[in-house]
């Protein structure tokens, strides 16, 4: 059902067209008013009461000047029974207004708790348990000393082989690991989520960098993640609202910022205009008493700008977030390393060298994003700051930054992950050994990640990751055709389907005539399903895939049936013949005889003669006299020359009645031939062994050959002269 709805809207340029129109209200009016609705369902009213949207007030995101998010509300006339016009504009712009607040508030919420690491002592807590559960339960005396044991059989298997420096390298490891084990083991996540642990240190170290970028000399990480949630919420929500609900940022008076602040804090909408007229702001009162249309659209351009903006910052949050619990994962899976997989060579050693790397590289990747985080929202408080009144200037710039943030993102992504994997091998291939075969680690110096840094090198990134896509089956499953992104991917796709049905008739004639020539799965049925393809249209080249689709499952023999009968409608092209059949059925007798008198040749035979019996034996002559058939049989059973050149001179030069009688005996001469010649083979088909049937099956093709030789007048020569039966 969703396919042939896909199919309709894509039938036509203006269905496609009312789609997307559909799909961008809803996601631009629909889906920002059911969060309105949603937050603002314990009121009845757009604001009311100190706490006006009561499903923000749990994420405490609080402004600069410390008032609550979720205390924020939009003030207007209402309205009234005798005024419908500002009472269906105020509930526009309420819910408008509530649900920009709900995207927005959640955005900031996110940024915010990633940055503060809230997240990581209820993760920590959780992690950190079932740790301590997996050591106890596989680091014991037994399992360490049967890890021990066959780490030392490699250690022997080296020193036996000859190999020293590879079992040196394998009792340091050993020795190693043995040491650092239960130092690791008593306390698995002890280096991850400690207070100074890689987590924390990487939270201080990207904020302190992230601050210090933005021109902090001095940063403080706990007062630089605050400060930022009161930037982010000055920003995305205090300012653009003002500029919303009042024509500018009131903040800009001193006088109307205290007094915003005040009233908004006691959730009543009338002081907060009355606060506006006392603060001597006469247009911020006006516009608040006074709504018009121009607002809902400024919302909407609101809502739009900031969810984009705000959506990038999210994904980073997100990114740090998932870091954080891949480091505290493979911290985990080193516990199996350190137990056992440690002292055996081979790729549990290297299980436990990539746990290691990979546990300091996920907190160096999360120290990156939030260097990158926090530059990215502390650089859009320095525009917003120089903007001023500007707000709406300023978001979509902040647009604009986005994009470039994305493609930077997209570099140090790559960068980080190229360092991880470089790292991680160049140590598993230092604790194989100097053969290497740990899994090669790349070359050192720069390595990998340092070549994606330029542009051409993340274009051809980019083309390979398309490439990918495109060769890959799932993608083509889902789209519904191979290389989807391939310029003539439709066109190809067209030519597949009509060779699809045209390999289905193919299979079908050959199944039928198959079966009309001796059976699918036996010799004669593939050389006649060979003659059914042909007939059908096609070539020898897809002859055989039609037959195995008709049922035919004996390689060879549809292998040799092909051979046989390409061989034939190769060498017939040199006989001096002017009949084609004869020339094909000349050439199938002399290939049988060739072929030893085997099954696949006889079939190959029959075939031709039957092909030579369709085209000549089956033709009805009107008129034949008895005496002109007794004359034709006389020709037949011994022809010579001179008789066949008596008739086609009276077919050719004598006068009406002689040249209609000559005509009717030439006819009938080769009839007669076609279908003695193909009575002839039938009749060997069914004794194969008995050479009088062959050479009775000779003296008819003999004939037929004799007869078309004289009638072309050509010569014999020692090549086209057939043999007197």
């Amino acid at each position: 059902m969703a396919r042939r709805c896909g199919d309709w809207v894509d039938a036509t340029p203006r269905r496609r067209r009312i789609v997307w129109f559909l799909i961008v209200v809803a996601v631009l009016l629909v889906i920002p008013g059911i969060a309105g609705s949603v937050a603002t369902a314990q009121n009845n009213t757009v604001v009311a009461g100190p706490s006006a949207i009561d499903g923000l007030s749990w994420m405490e995101i609080r402004d600069s000047s410390g008032v609550p998010l979720a205390n924020y509300m939009f003030v207007t006339d209402h309205g009234n029974v005798l005024n419908p016009y500002k009472t269906t504009l105020a509930l526009v712009l309420g819910v408008e207004f509530a649900g920009y607040m709900a995207i927005v508030v959640l955005a900031l919420w996110v940024i915010s708790y990633a940055l503060t690491f809230q997240w990581l002592d209820v993760f920590g807590r959780a992690w950190t348990g079932a740790a301590d559960r997996l050591a106890d339960q596989v680091a014991t005396p037994m399992v360490l000393t049967v890890a021990a044991a066959v780490g030392a059989f490699f250690v022997a298997w080296f020193v036996v082989r000859g190999h020293h420096a590879k079992a040196a390298i394998q009792v340091t490891t050993m020795v190693g690991v043995a040491v650092l084990g239960p130092t690791y083991l008593a306390d698995p996540l002890a280096e991850v989520l400690s207070s100074h642990g890689l987590l924390a240190q990487g939270r201080d170290v990207g904020v302190s960098i992230a601050a210090g970028l933005n021109g902090d000399a001095n940063p403080n990480p706990r007062t630089v993640v605050s400060g930022i949630q009161g930037t982010l919420a000055d920003n995305f929500v205090r300012r653009p609202l003002q500029v919303w609900n009042f024509g500018h940022v009131v903040d800009e008076s001193p006088r109307c910022r205290a007094a915003w602040s005040a009233t908004v804090r006691t959730g009543d909408d009338a002081r907060v205009v009355e606060a506006m007229k006392a603060c001597g702001d006469s247009f911020a009162y006006a516009k608040a008493t006074d709504p018009g249309f121009g607002q809902v659209t400024t919302g909407l351009l609101l809502l739009i700008f900031g969810t984009i903006v705000l959506l990038f910052g999210t994904y980073l949050g997100c990114k740090i977030v998932w870091s954080a619990l891949n480091s505290i994962y493979h911290a985990i899976m080193a516990i199996l390393g350190f137990a056992a997989g440690g002292f055996i060579y081979g790729p549990t050693q290297t299980f436990l060298v990539r746990n290691i790397v990979d546990t300091w590289m996920s907190a160096g990747r999360m120290a990156g994003y939030t260097v990158f985080l926090g530059g990215y929202c502390l650089f859009l408080g320095d525009i917003f700051y120089a903007a001023r009144n500007q707000v709406m200037t300023v978001f979509v710039l902040a647009g604009i930054v986005m994009l470039g943030a994305i493609i930077q993102l997209r570099r140090l992504a790559d960068s980080l992950s190229s360092g991880n994997n470089w790292a991680a091998n160049r140590v598993a291939s230092a604790v194989q050994g100097p053969s290497g075969s740990g899994g090669g680690g790349g070359s050192p110096g720069m390595g990998s990640g340092g070549a994606k840094n330029s542009l051409p090198a993340a274009l051809l990134s980019n083309l390979a990751t398309v490439s990918t896509l495109n060769s890959s089956p799932i993608v083509s499953l889902l789209i519904g055709r191979k290389s989807p992104f391939d310029p003539d991917s439709r066109l190809r796709y067209r030519s597949e389907l009509a060779m699809l049905r045209d390999r289905d008739q193919l299979g079908a004639a050959a199944a039928y005539a198959g079966k009309r020539g001796g059976g699918i799965g036996t010799v004669r049925g593939a050389a006649a399903a060979v003659h059914g393809v042909l007939e059908m249209g096609g070539s020898l080249n897809n002859a055989g895939a039609a037959l195995v689709a008709a049922g035919f499952t004996d390689r060879d023999q549809v292998y040799t049936a092909i051979r046989l009968h390409a061989r034939v409608l190769r060498d017939a092209e040199d006989e001096t013949l002017l009949s084609k059949p004869v020339g094909r059925l000349v050439t199938a007798l002399r290939l049988a005889e060739t072929e030893g008198h085997s099954p696949a040749g006889r079939a190959a035979l029959e075939g031709f003669a039957l092909k030579f019996r369709e085209a000549n034996g089956e033709k009805v002559i009107p008129g034949l006299t008895d005496a002109e058939r007794n004359r034709v049989h006389s020709y037949i059973v011994d022809p010579t020359m001179e008789e066949l050149h008596k008739i086609r001179k009276s077919a050719t030069e004598g006068k009406d009645v002689e040249l209609a009688s000559g005509g009717r005996m030439m006819a009938y001469i080769g009839t007669e031939h076609a279908r003695r010649s193909a009575g002839a083979v039938e009749s060997l088909m069914q004794a194969p062994a008995d050479p009088t049937r062959w050479r009775a099956v000779q003296a008819e093709v003999s004939a037929a050959q004799y007869t078309d030789l004289w009638a072309a007048g050509v010569n014999r020569t020692p090549w086209n002269a057939p043999p007197r039966p």
